[in-house]
């Protein structure tokens, strides 16, 4: 599954009010079950993901003594892997938001984890063993932990053309710091609970690009569950050409693979 979901198209989803959080107290009262519920919901999706993946081998048919086996000398190579086609998913109901920073529910969620990719993911049958994704390895952390150190894959594409490197990871995260007050702060409910807030309450101090394969995240405090928490659709990556082009900030952008520039429903 990895393999395919970080090559994007965008394309401009409107703003709904559903997508909203009019309270503060509402948002206060079910922040924590909200983000150890997406965190649960990746390692479910993974988890199926991993299943029926490695199928029970079978004990081979047995043949007469010196016969051989007229379906082993005809058959065919495995087929391979085919891309593009149309893919049919069925919801309960609609997405809200298809930017990933700013998904808050569950079906938003199951499009996500099909479409996007983080620096880091959860080994398919697990809840919490972290594996990297675009990152190359898991990164290098300081003796304080305060420094996360990453590597990233090379040879990765958006959707649109455009390179996967160092700068296009501090450009997403610079984005979510930055949020501005308003519907996205209020939407981007994940990164300010994972980091204690947007801009200078942030946990990260900076994100940084010494050159296109590093990106080095340093933080004001230790944060214990930074590396698990990286895994959820919100800490996704997405191209900045594409994000610059459909004007994102004003209105929530997609990445999306199948859909082809929209959503079907029927």
């Amino acid at each position: 599954m990895g393999g395919l979901v970080h090559r994007h198209r965008a394309w401009v989803r409107s703003r709904g009010s559903r997508g909203r959080v009019t309270s503060q107290r509402r948002r206060k009262r079910m922040g924590r079950k909200r983000l150890g519920a997406l965190l649960a919901l990746a390692g479910l999706v993974f988890s199926a993901c991993g299943a029926g993946t490695s199928p029970s081998p079978s004990a081979p048919a047995a043949t007469s003594p010196g016969a051989s086996s007229p379906s082993a000398a005809t058959a065919s190579p495995s087929a391979a892997i085919k891309e593009g086609g149309t893919l049919v998913v069925g919801l309960d109901g609609d997405m809200v938001f298809a930017d990933p920073a700013i998904i808050s529910d569950s079906n938003s969620s199951y499009v996500a984890l099909q479409v996007v990719e983080g620096l880091v993911g959860l080994k398919p049958g697990t809840v919490s063993d972290v594996i990297p994704v675009l990152a190359a390895s898991l990164p290098q952390v300081s003796a304080d932990g305060k420094t996360y150190t990453f590597t990233l894959r090379t040879g990765v594409k958006f959707q649109d053309g455009t390179d996967f490197n160092a700068d296009a990871v501090k450009y997403n995260y610079d984005r979510w710091k930055n949020f501005p007050k308003g519907d996205l702060q209020d939407n981007a409910y994940y990164y300010g609970a994972v980091f204690g807030g947007f801009g200078a309450d942030s946990n990260v101090v900076s994100v940084d690009a010494p050159n296109e394969t590093t990106v080095v995240f340093t933080l004001k405090q230790p944060q214990s569950n930074f590396l698990l928490s990286q895994t959820i659709q919100p800490f996704a990556i997405q191209s900045p050409a594409a994000l610059k082009a459909g004007n994102a900030d004003s209105t929530p952008l997609a990445n999306n693979k199948y859909a082809q520039g929209q959503l079907g429903q029927g």
